[in-house]
C-alpha cells in the first residue's frame, strides 16, 4: 500500500484553500454557524464537569432552555448547509469536476444539505443512544451506590470516546461517498464502513494529527485576537473595541473551515483512490462498475 505523507496533504489542503472563491462562501457559512453556536453554548461552555453543567441547566428557565434547543438546531442546520457544499465545491481535490450537484443553484445546494442532513441525523441518533445507553449504569449507581459514581463515569467517558470516534470517522467517509459519488446513504455508510476498517490505524492517526491542527491553529488565531483586542483599547475606534476582532476572528475560522475540510479530503483521495467497492454494495447501487467504486469521487 502506498505511504500516506501528512504534509503533502497540508500542503495539498493550502493550495485547495486559496484555488477558488465559491468554498468561501460555504465556509462562511460554516464560520457563521460556529458564531451560533459559541452564543448559544455560552454559559454552558463554563461548565467544568457533568454535575456543573447539569446545575447550570436545572437553573434555566424553560424559555430559556427553549432558546438554547432552537439556538442549537438552528447551528445545526446551518452547519449542514456549509459543511454539505463546501465539501463538493471542493470536489476538484478529487479529481473531480462538473458533478451534477456542484452548489451553484439554489436546488444543488438545497440536495447538498437534505442528503447530508438525513446521515447527519443518524450519526448524531447513535451518539444519543451510546449516551443514554452509558448513562443507565450512572443513574442506578446515584440511587443505589453513589461510591462508585465517580468510576463509572470515568469508565462511561473512556468507552464513549473510542465509541465516538469511530462514528465520526465512518461518518465523514460516509458523507464524502454521499456527496461526491452515485451511493446512496445506505451505500455511503457501508462503502464508508469497509474504507475505514481497511484503514483503521491509519484513520485514527490522521484524526489525531487533525486534532493536532485545530488546537495548533485555534491558539495561534487566539493569540492574534488577543493582540488586536488589546490593540483596540488603547487605540480609539469609531465601531466599538470588539468589531476588529470579531472580524478577524470570523476570516479565521471561515479559511480554517475551508482548510480542514481540504486536508480532510485530500486523506479521502489518497486513500479512497486505492479502496475497491465490497460485492455487497456493488450488488445494491445503480450501475456501479463490477470492479471498482466510481472514481474517487465518485469513488474520504
Amino acid at each position: 500500500m502506498e505511504k500516506v505523507y501528512f504534509h503533502k496533504l497540508l500542503s495539498q489542503a493550502w493550495i485547495a484553500s486559496r484555488a477558488k472563491k465559491l468554498p468561501w462562501i460555504f465556509a462562511s457559512v460554516v464560520a457563521f454557524a460556529g458564531l451560533i453556536g459559541s452564543h448559544v453554548n455560552a454559559d454552558l461552555e463554563e461548565a467544568a464537569s457533568p454535575e456543573e453543567l447539569f446545575r447550570i441547566i436545572a437553573q434555566k428557565s424553560p424559555h430559556e432552555v427553549w432558546y438554547i434547543l432552537l439556538g442549537l438546531s438552528v447551528f445545526f442546520v446551518v452547519n449542514i448547509i456549509g459543511k454539505s457544499n463546501l465539501i463538493v465545491s471542493l470536489s476538484f481535490i478529487t479529481y473531480k469536476n462538473n458533478l451534477p450537484n456542484h452548489p451553484t443553484t439554489p436546488r444543488a445546494i438545497g440536495s447538498n444539505f437534505i442528503r447530508s442532513f438525513f446521515l447527519e441525523c443518524i450519526a448524531l441518533l447513535l451518539l444519543i443512544v451510546t449516551v443514554g445507553f452509558l448513562s443507565l449504569p450512572l443513574l442506578i449507581a446515584s440511587e443505589t451506590n453513589p461510591g462508585t459514581l465517580s468510576s463509572l463515569i470515568i469508565f462511561s467517558f473512556l468507552t464513549f470516546i473510542p465509541i465516538a470516534l469511530t462514528i465520526f470517522l465512518i461518518k465523514q467517509f460516509a458523507l464524502f461517498y454521499l456527496l461526491l459519488s452515485p451511493l446512496g446513504i445506505r451505500g455511503s455508510i457501508e462503502t464508508g464502513s469497509a474504507l475505514f476498517s481497511r484503514f483503521f490505524s491509519l484513520s485514527l492517526l490522521f484524526a489525531f494529527f487533525s486534532f493536532l491542527v485545530t488546537i495548533s491553529f485555534t491558539f495561534f488565531a487566539n493569540l492574534v485576537i488577543l493582540g488586536i483586542t488589546v490593540l483596540s483599547k488603547n487605540i480609539p475606534l469609531p465601531f466599538g473595541e470588539g468589531i476588529p476582532s470579531l472580524i478577524v476572528s470570523f476570516i479565521f475560522f471561515a479559511w480554517f473551515a475551508l482548510f480542514e475540510q481540504a486536508l480532510w479530503l485530500a486523506f479521502f483521495q489518497s486513500i479512497g483512490g486505492k479502496h475497491k467497492e465490497s460485492r455487497a454494495v456493488k450488488e445494491k447501487e445503480n450501475g456501479l462498475d463490477t470492479d471498482a467504486l466510481p472514481e474517487v469521487p465518485p469513488a474520504q
